[in-house]
């Protein structure tokens, strides 16, 4: 993979200090608990990236072990790329039912993390012309990360569920 993250704390800008704050609120682990059927009273996992022309990530899961009460269970990619064109690339490709979700501005993209959920970012093209930023982590939670539940293409009061 090659892109560029912000992972520390301490390197956060206020406004990014403030977003993990919401994302890491009661009620947005109420809402990422509902929504998924996960427990995630864990720490939250939380970062800002930026792909650059050329920058990509390959195939993987987010299925990593930790301790006990902090396995991966929900990750959250938030897309903050303002005017992007699909032909840039940059698009979550996922690799259950090959789809691509080109990044859309203020599109929050959810999933259940587990040992099937493979996916990748495709490659920015050298010809971009606006940034590729994205807020994304996860929630954890106690136990193994397990498999995610297949769902039908639904949209739900502006949600839509792969």
């Amino acid at each position: 993979y090659h892109h560029h993250n912000l992972y520390d704390l301490e390197d956060f800008p206020e406004d990014l200090r403030w977003c993990r704050q919401v994302f890491d609120s009661p009620s947005t682990r109420q809402f990422a608990e509902r929504i998924s059927g996960r427990a995630c009273p864990g720490n939250l996992a939380f970062s800002a990236s930026w792909y650059l022309p050329g920058d990509h990530s390959l195939p993987h899961t987010d299925a990593i072990a930790h301790a006990a009460e902090h396995n991966r269970q929900v990750a959250f990619v938030w897309h903050l790329s303002r005017d992007w064109r699909s032909e840039w690339g940059g698009a979550l490709f996922w690799c259950p039912k090959s789809l691509y979700l080109a990044p859309e501005f203020n599109t929050l993209v959810l999933f259940n993390v587990g040992p099937d959920t493979h996916h990748f970012v495709t490659t920015v093209s050298p010809y971009a012309q606006a940034k590729r930023l994205t807020i994304n982590g996860w929630w954890t939670g106690p136990g193994a990360t397990g498999e995610s539940r297949d769902r039908t293409t639904a949209r739900i009061d502006g949600i839509e569920i792969y």
